[in-house]
């Protein structure tokens, strides 16, 4: 399994899922909606893609013992939906949208299925990231 292109893809449907832009969930900002998001995205990358608190800390750029206290609040907020039922909806959110993408190729019947949906993923992740360039280009030039 290839962590980087799994963690590029929860990375990406946090963005989505709160309408962020790209690499805003690497920055300092602590309005808004940015600190739900970091800690959904970093559960999900500790949880779902069993990385360790340090290496999910070298994908935030955070510091590692942070991620230690996002174990605790997931596992309060999991537990308890009633507690903090925003974190509870997106979390879930995301992650049955990560696993809607991985179903989609496990459950092909053919190989050939699965090869050209597993093309497809990686055309669409090419495209993204042509389109990102191009909008961080744009911006270099104003």
């Amino acid at each position: 399994m290839d962590y980087n292109q799994e963690v590029r893809k929860l990375k990406y449907l946090v963005e989505y899922e709160f309408k962020l832009n790209d690499h805003e969930l690497d920055g300092k900002s602590r309005e808004g909606v940015l600190p739900i998001a970091r800690l959904i995205y970093g559960n999900l990358i500790m949880n779902e893609l069993a990385l360790k608190p340090s290496l999910a800390a070298r994908h935030l750029n955070r510091d590692r013992s942070l991620f230690y206290y996002y174990i605790k609040l997931h596992n309060n907020y999991i537990n308890d939906a009633r507690i903090y039922p925003e974190y509870y909806n997106h979390y879930n959110n995301i992650k049955n949208k990560y696993y809607d993408m991985s179903d989609a190729v496990l459950q092909a019947k053919t190989e050939e299925r699965k090869h050209q949906l597993l093309y497809d993923i990686e055309c669409n992740i090419d495209k993204l990231e042509r389109e990102r360039k191009l909008i961080i280009e744009s911006f270099v030039k104003c």
